[in-house]
């Protein structure tokens, strides 16, 4: 799950258990953190991950090609975001 707060910090979240988006719900609204904004990557054989961090390359291509990405990338200053209201 990817999740951004009120102050527009971005949050990565990785449940290491199989869970109903119902429970992934109640498990995220457990952290206590005022969350604006939040996405569920269900993971699964499409699934695949490349990290660069501090000098450390890790590659994993998925199991299964998909011809789209999410890319994650550090910005010197994003602006909060406006509180999602039901």
């Amino acid at each position: 799950i990817v999740g951004v707060d009120v102050d527009g910090n971005t949050y990565i979240v990785v449940l290491l258990t199989e869970v109903s988006l119902y429970e992934a719900m109640n498990k995220l609204t457990g952290l206590k953190i005022p969350f604006t904004q939040a996405i569920n990557l269900d993971g699964g054989p499409s699934t695949g991950i490349y990290k660069n961090w501090n000098g450390e390359n890790f590659w994993h291509e998925g199991y299964n090609k998909v011809p789209s990405i999410i890319r994650f990338k550090k910005k010197s200053h994003v602006p909060a975001a406006e509180p999602v209201r039901p």
